[in-house]
């Protein structure tokens, strides 16, 4: 499941416009109550200027009652590629 809330977050901010202002260079923690498992997950993303054509987007997920088992999720997001 924390597979599942990584992967939302990386696609929703992949979506965005290069320029767009949710992607400028910042760190962030979310909590999620899952209604499926119940669990209570914390998921982070961390989005880095690699340059003025390239970000680092990573996101992070995992359940607080396991916390050893994370999922981490990287792209590099390129304006002239658009991806």
């Amino acid at each position: 499941e924390s597979a599942e809330w990584a992967s939302d977050k990386l696609e929703y901010l992949k979506s965005l416009p290069f320029e767009c202002e949710d992607l400028e260079e910042c760190s962030a923690v979310e909590m999620i109550q899952s209604q499926r498992s119940k669990d209570i997950f914390q998921r982070t993303w961390v989005i880095s200027d690699i340059s003025l054509n390239i970000k680092r987007i990573e996101v992070e997920c995992y359940s607080t009652r396991c916390i050893p088992k994370k999922t981490r999720l990287v792209l590099f997001y390129s304006k002239e590629l658009g991806f």
